[in-house]
């Protein structure tokens, strides 16, 4: 920039120079939004002034902090002493380099860009010179230590120095890489990147100051400005001109830091603490300047607001107050420019995991951070992948809980998968006596499994996942539980853990006496240890719960769940995961098990929403809530939403098919059912034998599931008249059922219900009544309530009555099964309505066209009032 306006800075009068440079000083400073309103009210009124301090603006803001700013102490202490006129280097040579134009200027130092001129090759190059005038002896050594630190950091995300000297009247300068790019937030911002594009360029950045660290060198003025993008995408770091060596200085024999003497410039917005208090710094002041560069890519904010304080209140903010919670910071215009049509979105986003890596970043004590730029990339790389994060609790519970998430296996050997899992335990870095404890627990929990259940053996692996013996692993469980009791009296957070697992451990193996008795028992373990609002407290309520669950004590299931929603919401920074978990369980038993259809559409609704807008959604779990909606619609009338949440189930699971072939199969095979019921047979079948055949992929021919769905479809095929396809199947089914008996009755006499219709229709009276006669017996074994089961048989019954001319037993078989489905279900229940139109039509047929038109009617009211 070697002219203004026509103006030759050679010519430029002191008075004007000063000016410019006393308005650009403030202007620079301000934030960005800020500067035009600003620039208009110090110019007053001179227009050329505005486009003059504009140029300077520019061109600054295109170096993007190979500048320098002055440190807290010295501001406006008029260290920033204006460029004489004459005393420029453009159109010099330095060695092989000439100098064109001057791209920007700062408190401490000008940049000029340059090209090469020994005709070697072409190069466009910035050349950073220290400011004329500024010739103390600390500035020349600070010069020459920035030459140093750069020599030795090749890497492909940092700006290189390719030469360096002092001119002729004594300037030191640095010949470095020109870097044509934005500053990493405005890259961002202008193409609207959305969350993980922008966790992806994050990590190029920690990649380059990784390597800084490797080479001993901490760079400690990072922000926006200092991180470049290019055009194609590649993040250049720039400006080590306060970095710090942390070897000894040759000449001093201390450590390189030019914090001595107050001499440390920094960035009040991006400084950690520790240098804002002018003590010592370690790598961990880079973490916390990377963790409000990540705030603020995230959200278009800074965790603290300290526009317009003074030194001393700045000092005061960082080392006394906590950042501002993400949720807090956004606004819809940051939504929009993540990609996001608003504000709720990236709220919900950034909250979780995500939130507590970027806080464990902003901590106030250094310990207390990531020990790396490395430790903070590959946790968000693990956020990515939706595993564990170390910047959560790190117990054993979490990471036991993640690993199932992402696994959703319904097999016995998920079991051992846990058991083996705490072998490979990596606890995040915390204080340092807590990293001990952590370490110690850790180290106790992982020789103490692996001497069990042989954790360190792969042919133990293939012993389970070959499926020989339940009986093996149930031992297994048995002994280490054993074990437990008697070794770990002494460690009650170990012991509390090792609950907790091993009480999930025996869920799967439908011990649900003892499982229950151990999450109990670490939730009173946890409580005394870590608190009673803790969130491992909140967790062993909620894995009881779903105990409950399975089992079929909704009230109880619904408590827990209740108490556990209501504690993570409770919490600074609720778990986003837990409280998305905990919303779909309870939808499920309120809306699919109760029949309580607004609370649980609303619960599984919001679930939804808040797992669609995750950067990497679990599609298990997002397709589990969709399914679960489709399924408490099932009952309704509302067809379209029915059909709605099962499609958009499918294509969840779709995405994640080689972990969730089995929710898949089930959604397939509800979706069938739903459409069966609105009579549209033929569609329902494809969809059964599509959820069929999935099921054979998993399980097998032989294979119980098989079973039921091969009972499944054989009901459309009744329905469609397919008596040979249906018969097929069916005597599959039964053949299956009959190895499995006592144990799956309930769906044994489905087997036989359905097997009794086929013969009904095939004019095999008596074998129908032997299949169904048979089904009631079995049903009525079980003892327990089964409603619907029982309302198949009492309708089947009443029709091979009618078949065999029986008018009366007839009628009173379908009598008691729509009183049974009011009764039970409710009016509203579609299987009620159904059963009523059943019996109006029975009446209708016998003659008695009153009670068939009461019954329309009854009919009729239900169906509305469902609505």
């Amino acid at each position: 920039m070697g002219r203004l306006d026509g103006q030759d800075l050679s010519t430029m009068d002191n008075a004007r120079w000063a000016r410019i440079n006393e308005i650009f000083d403030q202007v620079v400073a301000a934030d960005r939004v800020q500067r035009p309103a600003l620039l208009r009210d110090l110019a007053g009124g001179d227009h050329a002034l505005v486009a003059e301090v504009e140029e300077l603006v520019v061109a600054a803001d295109r170096t993007n902090g190979l500048l320098d700013e002055l440190p807290l102490e010295v501001l406006g202490s008029g260290w920033s002493a204006p460029l004489p006129p004459g005393r420029t280097l453009v159109d010099r040579t330095l060695g092989a380099y000439r100098v064109t134009r001057e791209i920007g200027r700062g408190g401490m130092g000008v940049v000029y860009e340059g090209v090469r001129v020994d005709n070697q090759f072409n190069q466009r190059v910035a050349i950073k010179s220290l400011g004329v005038g500024l010739d103390r002896p600390e500035l020349h050594w600070r010069f020459k230590r920035e030459r140093q630190i750069l020599a030795g950091l090749s890497h492909p995300n940092i700006a290189a120095l390719y030469d360096g000297g002092t001119t002729e009247d004594g300037i030191p300068y640095l010949v470095m890489e020109f870097v044509p790019g934005m500053p990493i937030d405005e890259w961002c911002d202008t193409r609207q990147l959305f969350i993980a594009q922008r966790l992806d360029l994050f990590r190029q950045v920690c990649d380059a100051i990784q390597f800084a660290h490797g080479k001993l060198v901490v760079h400690r003025d990072l922000k926006p400005g200092n991180v470049l993008v290019t055009a194609d995408g590649v993040v250049k770091v720039l400006d080590f001109g306060i970095a710090k060596l942390l070897t000894p200085d040759p000449e001093s024999g201390q450590a390189s830091d030019v914090t001595r003497e107050g001499l440390a410039p920094l960035t009040t917005g991006y400084a950690s603490p520790e240098q804002a208090r002018g003590e010592d710094v370690t790598v961990a002041a880079d973490v916390y300047s990377l963790g409000v560069i990540l705030y603020r890519l995230l959200t278009g904010a800074s965790p603290y607001d300290v526009t317009g304080k003074s030194a001393g209140e700045v000092l005061s903010i960082l080392s006394t107050r906590p950042p501002r919670a993400l949720r807090e910071v956004i606004t819809e215009g940051s939504a929009r420019e993540r990609g996001l049509d608003n504000a709720r979105r990236l709220q919900v986003m950034l909250s979780g995991e995500l939130e507590a890596i970027v806080l464990m970043t902003l901590r106030k004590e250094p310990e207390r951070r990531y020990a790396s730029a490395e430790a903070l990339s590959q946790d968000l790389l693990r956020y990515l992948k939706g595993q564990p994060v170390h910047a959560q609790p790190d117990t054993l519970s979490y990471r036991v809980r993640k690993f199932v998430q992402r696994q959703r296996a319904i097999v016995a050997a998920t079991a051992v998968a846990i058991l083996a899992l705490v072998g490979a335990t990596v606890f995040s870095l915390q204080s340092a006596s807590r990293a001990r404890e952590e370490a110690r627990r850790a180290t106790i929990m992982a020789e103490y499994l692996r001497a069990i259940v042989g954790a360190a053996d792969p042919s133990h692996y293939s012993t389970f996942r070959s499926g020989r013996s339940d009986v093996m692993l149930s031992e297994v469980l048995d002994s280490t539980l054993a074990r437990v009791e008697r070794d770990l009296v002494n460690e009650p957070r170990v012991r509390a853990d090792m609950y907790w697992t091993l009480g999930n451990a025996f869920r799967v193996f439908n011990k649900h006496a003892v499982a229950a008795q151990l999450l109990d028992s670490a939730r009173i373990l946890h409580s005394q240890t870590l608190g009673d609002q803790s969130l491992d407290v909140a967790r062993d309520i909620h894995y009881g719960a779903l105990l409950y669950q399975e089992t079929g004590r909704s009230d109880l299931a619904i408590d827990g769940l209740r108490d556990a929603l209501a504690r993570y919401r409770r919490m600074p920074a609720p778990p986003d995961t837990e409280v998305t978990d905990v919303l779909v369980s309870l939808g499920q038993v309120l809306g699919v098990g109760l029949q309580q259809h607004q609370e649980g559409l609303a619960l599984l609704r919001e679930a939804e929403g808040r797992e669609r807008s995750r950067v990497a959604p679990r599609w298990a779990l997002l397709g589990t809530a969709q399914a679960a909606q489709g399924s408490t619609l099932l009952s309704g009338t509302d067809v379209a939403a029915t059909d709605s949440a099962f499609a958009r189930a499918v294509e969840s699971y779709r995405h994640d098919s080689t972990r969730t072939r089995g929710e898949l199969a089930f959604t397939l095979l509800n979706w069938g059912t739903a459409i069966g019921r609105r009579g549209d047979h033929w569609r329902a079948a494809a969809l059964k034998r599509e959820g069929l055949r999935t099921m054979q992929q998993i399980y097998g021919p032989t294979h119980s599931l098989t079973a039921v769905f091969q009972q499944r479809l054989g009901e459309e095929l009744v329905q469609l008249d397919s008596l040979s396809a249906a018969r097929q199947v069916m005597d599959s089914a039964i053949a299956i059922q009959e190895t499995l008996a006592p144990r799956n009755y309930l769906e044994f006499g489905v087997g036989l219900r359905l097997l009794g219709a086929v013969e009904r229709k095939a004019g095999n009276l008596a074998a129908a009544e032997r299949h169904l006669t048979r089904a009631r017996t079995m049903l009525d074994s079980m003892g327990n309530v089964r409603t619907v089961p029982e309302i198949g048989i009492h309708t089947e019954f009443s029709r091979l009555w009618e078949a065999h001319n029986r008018t009366e037993p007839a009628r009173q078989e379908l009598e008691r099964a729509y009183a049974m489905a009011r009764e039970r279900l409710g009016p509203g229940h579609l299987l009620t309505r159904t059963t009523i139109g059943h019996l109006a039509a029975f009446a209708a047929r016998h003659g008695d066209p009153e009670r068939a038109a009461a019954l329309r009617k009854d009919s009729a009211a239900m169906t509305s009032n469902s609505k």
